[in-house]
């Protein structure tokens, strides 16, 4: 019996693994991903998208749509690097290529059937919040389900993500020679040292499903010279975005009270959007489920003390169902954000991983785009539970 989907799949695997790869190998940072973002644009445009660029005046961001009518799917592609010459260690190289490979298997199997396939091109997953500026402008309305992969140690269909919020702290002193006369300077590098210490004493009230972690970003520029400024960056994470204020609160306070200590002055500011954290849609977890079976991978339940990170999809799972599952590309304990993933990336478990994910996606967004009982199925399971 034909199975138009496996043959899209088939068609196209081989231009998807050659782009996974050469993305890999030309790694961009958040909103200067222009040659992945030319290279995707342009096999959306060969496969029959009408695509757009530059989408809420993003430079490297871009919709592509095929179809018209019914229901809408939308697949998220992400296609940022680490910086650090960590390069594609968190293997975006891979849903670059597969979450795309997805939408142009579901697009070649449509036929006349009606239907509308949109997909997203998000810069700047990494920090840069890409996905909640395209929701501001518009990019996610009408659609019924959002869905994406990301490459991981094991299958899960429905990890959770944590919430994410990012403080910069600026404090200003008053220079003074450092050895000549110390005491008409008040440094700024104290005050940042002293955060450092109140993030390490807060930790231990926060509970297993919470992190604060930052850097020094600049602690001063010459050893002579008692420092006039100081920046701190810090991340707050929690299981819900309501937990996540508050210890981002807990934080300003503590960049208040080192600026007291001090006397020295601090300003806080937030650079980048809130992350919220992930909600998975569970009647497209349930089916996803069984389509990543069928492609061959071993789903495994989420252990209770799962360790885990953010997304700025769960932005969009606030607004639209969405679905984020982990798909295994590495070895099991290969660790995220390391040169083992990002070396791991290139090898062929990574790729049965990708071409896995892709099946599975396609065969996803048909039954949100043929079926209106899925569909009203998945609208009727979404929960917007930012507040929680």
């Amino acid at each position: 019996m034909s199975d138009p989907i496996a043959t899209g799949v088939d068609a196209d695997f081989e231009r998807a693994r050659e782009l996974a790869g050469v993305i890999h190998s030309r790694p961009e940072l958040g909103f200067a991903e222009h040659f992945a973002a030319d290279a995707l644009t342009r096999w959306l445009g060969d496969s029959g998208f009408t695509v757009t660029t530059g989408t809420a005046g993003l430079p490297t961001a871009f919709t592509a749509v095929s179809g018209s009518g019914g229901g809408t799917v939308a697949y998220m592609v992400e296609y940022d690097a680490l910086p650090g010459g960590l390069g594609h260690a968190c293997a975006h190289h891979l849903i670059a290529g597969g979450v795309t490979l997805a939408a142009v298997a579901l697009a070649a199997s449509r036929g006349d059937r009606p239907g509308r396939i949109l997909v997203v091109g998000t810069p700047a997953e990494e920090g840069g919040g890409g996905k909640q500026l395209l929701l501001d402008a518009g990019a996610f309305d009408g659609v019924d389900a959002a869905l994406m992969f990301h490459g991981a140690d094991r299958t899960m269909v429905d990890r959770p993500m944590l919430a994410s919020l990012v403080y910069r702290a600026t404090f200003t002193g008053t220079p003074a020679h450092a050895a000549k006369n110390p005491e008409a300077g008040r440094s700024a590098l104290s005050a940042a040292t002293l955060l450092l210490h109140a993030a390490d004493t807060m930790r231990v009230h926060f509970g297993a499903d919470a992190r604060l972690h930052g850097i020094i970003e600049d602690g001063g520029q010459a050893l002579n010279v008692i420092p006039e400024r100081a920046v701190v960056a810090f991340q707050a994470r929690a299981a819900t975005t309501t937990r996540a204020r508050e210890i981002g609160r807990w934080f300003e306070e503590s960049c208040q009270a080192a600026a007291t200590m001090t006397q020295t002055r601090v300003a806080v500011d937030r650079p980048t959007p809130e992350y919220a954290h992930l909600v998975s849609n569970p009647v497209l977890a349930a089916q996803c489920a069984r389509y990543l079976g069928d492609a061959g991978e071993t789903v495994e339940p989420v252990a209770a003390n799962e360790a885990t990170a953010s997304t700025d999809a769960g932005n969009v799972s606030h607004r639209v169902p969405t679905l984020h599952p982990f798909v295994r590309v590495a070895p099991r304990g290969t660790p995220s954000h390391s040169t083992l993933l990002r070396d791991a990336g290139l090898e062929p478990l990574a790729f049965d991983g990708m071409r896995a994910a892709a099946s599975a996606l396609a065969r996803l967004g048909a039954d949100v785009l043929d079926d209106e009982e899925f569909r009203a199925r998945v609208r009727a399971a979404f929960v917007d539970d930012a507040t929680r």
